[in-house]
C-alpha cells in the first residue's frame, strides 16, 4: 500500500509538471494574442490558447487521480494528455512549415528592411489575399494609427535611413524603395523615378500610403511570422518536458497499478 502510495504522488507531482507545461503553453497563445502586428489577423492564437487551458484541466485531473486514487481521473488523464502531446506537436511542425523563408531583404544604406509577399508560405498568403479579408486588415492597420508617429520621429532622411522600422512600418508606410520616391517626409513622398520597377510603385499616394500594396501585407506576415516561429520555439522545448513528465507519470501510473 505504501508503495503504492508513494507511485501515486510521483504521478501527482509529475503531472504538476505537465500542468506547468499548459500554463506556459496558455501564456505564449495570451501573449501572441496581445501582440499589435496579430491584433488585426487572429488566426492561430485562439487554437494555441485552447490546447493550453486542455492541457491544465488534464493536468489538475491527472493530480486529483493521483491524490484521490481514483483510477477513472488517471485514465482520463493518460488518454486526453496523449491527444493533447500529439496536437501541440502537430502545432509545431505546422508553425515551422508556415514560418519557413525569407526574412525581409536588406537595402543598401538603410537599417531597415523591405519584405516581398511571394517569400511566405501559401497558407500564409491566402489569409490576407482575399480583398474582403484584406479591407479589414487594413481597417484595423489604420485604426491602430500604424503610421501616425513616423513623420515626427523621422524628420530627415537620414534619420529615416537609420530607422529600425517594423515590418508594418516598412511595408505599409512607405513606397517600395525601388520606386525612387523623392523623399518629403517620411509618409509623404512624390514623383517616382521608376515607377514600373514594382507593382505597388503606382499604388501608393500619399493619402492611403501603401495600406494597398503587396508589400503592406508582407509586412504583416513578416510580423505574423516572427511572432508564431518565437511561440514554436518556445513550444519545442515545453513539448520536450511535457513527453518526459507524461512518459514518468505513466510510469508512475502503471507501477500503481501493478501493486
Amino acid at each position: 500500500m505504501a508503495r503504492r502510495r508513494m507511485s501515486n504522488m510521483a504521478m501527482a507531482a509529475f503531472s504538476g509538471i505537465t500542468l506547468l507545461c499548459g500554463i506556459v503553453v496558455l501564456g505564449t497563445g495570451i501573449w501572441l494574442s496581445t501582440k499589435h502586428s496579430t491584433d488585426c489577423v487572429r488566426f492561430l492564437e485562439w487554437p494555441i490558447i485552447v490546447l493550453g487551458v486542455a492541457i491544465t484541466l488534464i493536468s489538475l485531473a491527472g493530480i486529483a487521480g493521483a491524490l484521490t486514487m481514483n483510477g477513472a481521473l488517471l485514465a482520463f488523464y493518460t488518454i486526453f494528455m496523449l491527444m493533447a502531446i500529439l496536437t501541440l506537436m502537430a502545432f509545431v511542425l505546422f508553425a515551422f512549415v508556415v514560418t519557413s523563408g525569407q526574412n525581409g531583404h536588406g537595402l543598401v544604406g538603410k537599417v531597415y528592411k523591405e519584405f516581398e509577399f511571394n517569400d511566405y508560405s501559401d497558407w500564409l498568403r491566402n489569409r490576407v489575399e482575399d480583398h474582403k479579408s484584406w479591407s479589414l486588415i487594413t481597417l484595423c492597420l489604420r485604426d491602430a494609427k500604424t503610421c501616425d508617429d513616423m513623420a515626427e520621429s523621422y524628420n530627415t532622411l537620414d534619420k529615416f535611413n537609420m530607422a529600425d522600422l517594423s515590418a508594418v512600418e516598412s511595408g505599409c508606410c512607405k513606397p517600395p524603395f525601388a520606386c525612387n520616391y523623392q523623399w518629403r517626409n517620411a509618409t509623404n513622398w512624390f514623383h517616382a523615378l521608376t515607377p514600373d520597377a514594382n507593382p505597388d510603385c503606382r499604388r501608393w499616394n500619399n493619402d492611403d500610403l501603401c495600406f494597398n500594396c503587396d508589400s503592406c501585407k508582407a509586412g504583416l506576415l513578416q510580423q505574423v511570422k516572427s511572432r508564431w516561429r518565437t511561440v514554436a520555439i518556445i513550444d519545442v522545448v515545453v513539448l520536450a518536458i511535457l513527453i518526459l513528465a507524461y512518459a514518468l507519470a505513466l510510469s508512475a501510473f502503471r507501477g500503481a497499478k501493478a501493486r
